[in-house]
């Protein structure tokens, strides 16, 4: 069975640079890919083998006043409030997986479609504004009128990792 040790040795050689290098990502270890933009918004990548041993793709954003598991745990501690996984259609809910028959081609052809989808869905959600208006209508309704005013009027930069205050 495939495991995300595998797929990152794998990636090293393509996937990872062009992530790092092309896009602005850190990758982190198991496969998660992280990286800052403008009003503290968080890109995720994420790599998530199935227990059947199949990959999902997650792309997501996320931000610390939402997800404050982010602060201790990063980058792991968000849910998916808003993106979906990697298909060969864009960025959805349903999501696609690959069956790793064929490592190196599977992650040559998620690549691209990080390229074409993920990228562009990333670059929509330019503001605080666009990340409330994108997140799923259950996570919303969860949402306390406090917590929707901290996502749109923030009170300060944690910075990349997001980093807790000393108290």
């Amino acid at each position: 069975m495939t495991t995300l040790k595998k797929i990152e040795k794998t990636a090293k050689s393509n996937l990872i640079p062009h992530l790092e290098s092309d896009f602005g990502f850190e990758h982190f270890s198991s496969m998660i890919f992280s990286r800052l933009r403008s009003e503290d918004i968080y890109d995720f990548v994420i790599f998530d083998v199935t227990r059947g041993g199949n990959l999902r793709v997650i792309v997501t954003c996320s931000v610390v006043e939402l997800e404050p598991d982010m602060l201790e745990n990063f980058p792991r501690g968000g849910g998916i409030m808003i993106g979906g996984y990697l298909t060969d259609e864009g960025v959805d809910f349903t999501g696609d997986y690959w069956s790793l028959e064929n490592i190196e081609t599977d992650l040559n052809e998620i690549v691209q479609l990080l390229e074409k989808y993920a990228i562009p869905w990333f670059d929509s959600i330019k503001t605080r504004q666009n990340y409330l208006d994108n997140m799923y209508d259950y996570v919303k309704e969860q949402c306390s009128a406090e917590e929707i005013y901290a996502l749109l009027n923030p009170i300060r930069s944690y910075g990349f990792p997001p980093k807790r205050e000393l108290v």
